[in-house]
């Protein structure tokens, strides 16, 4: 049961993504000097999307005269920075994402970021260049704030969209992936955000993580986590997909738990961390 779950889930999910990447990819096939772009490229890589664009991009050169339909076209004149997939020509993870950023802002460009370069799909070097080369287009500004804010130890799109929601509503920026242990340095478990200065725990709990492993008792394991947590003076929230889009609520709990630890005496604090 647990696993049908997934797989349902995911083919969906991957079904969404290429038939919003096919048409453009079919343009690049019949389109002469045409290459895969934006959206359609990250897709082709394996990228994750903060969401689909209304429509797929491809780009063609600049002198391009024929009309390629059902598609969102781009002129440029950037063949170095394209990489084919398969037989598609294909614009590199760092073009996509900068390319999403610049056209639909930094939150669609930080996604794609954060796991490029989790996964060594690109570095700092090759984005400091990409965006010397993007540097007088349009959308650049945007593009400079997504990699500036890009970091690899987040570990799914919903932690990298959560850390968009902290500056709006004033949260302060938190540590990623911390490592948690008791007074004893004894390991309790590894968390998505840490507000140290608090002692709060922030936890993102995406629809996957309690199916589709075989593990009926995950849900369970997570619970007894947070109580270890809990035990040692931190306070836990959590947060889903859903809450994203009413993070207001989220954020009120968050000033809330900050409040209640900073009125804890001292000695109730018998967390340390631990090295990565």
């Amino acid at each position: 049961m647990f696993q049908s779950t997934e797989i349902d889930y995911r083919s969906t999910f991957d079904r969404q993504r290429w038939l919003h990447a096919a048409p453009a990819i079919a343009g690049v096939l019949a389109t002469p000097g045409a290459m895969a772009s934006h959206s359609t490229a990250a897709i082709l890589r394996g990228l994750p999307l903060a969401f689909l664009p209304e429509y797929a991009c491809l780009s063609v050169v600049p002198w391009h005269t024929g009309e390629v339909h059902g598609v969102h076209v781009h002129r440029t004149t950037s063949e170095e920075l394209a990489c084919p997939v398969a037989a598609v020509t294909c614009s590199t993870a760092a073009r996509a994402a900068v390319d999403l950023a610049r056209e639909h802002g930094a939150h669609a460009g930080v996604v794609p970021l954060d796991y490029a370069l989790r996964h060594g799909l690109t570095d700092e070097d090759e984005l400091t260049q990409t965006l010397h080369h993007c540097r007088r287009w349009p959308g650049v500004v945007a593009a400079r704030k997504a990699v500036a804010m890009a970091d690899p130890r987040s570990e799914s799109p919903l932690e990298s969209l959560s850390r968009l929601k902290f500056e709006p509503y004033d949260i302060p920026m938190p540590e990623l992936q911390t490592s948690i242990g008791d007074e004893h340095r004894r390991f309790l478990g590894r968390v998505d955000f840490f507000w140290r200065e608090f002692g709060v725990v922030g936890e993102c709990d995406g629809a996957l993580k309690y199916v589709g492993d075989g593990k009926p008792s995950a849900l369970m394991d997570e619970k007894a986590r947070q109580e270890r947590l809990e035990e040692v003076g931190l306070i836990v929230v959590r947060w889903g997909w859903t809450d994203l889009a009413r993070f207001d609520a989220v954020a009120d709990r968050l000033r809330r738990a900050f409040g209640r630890a900073s009125s804890r005496p001292i000695a109730d604090r018998r967390w340390t961390t631990l090295p990565l």
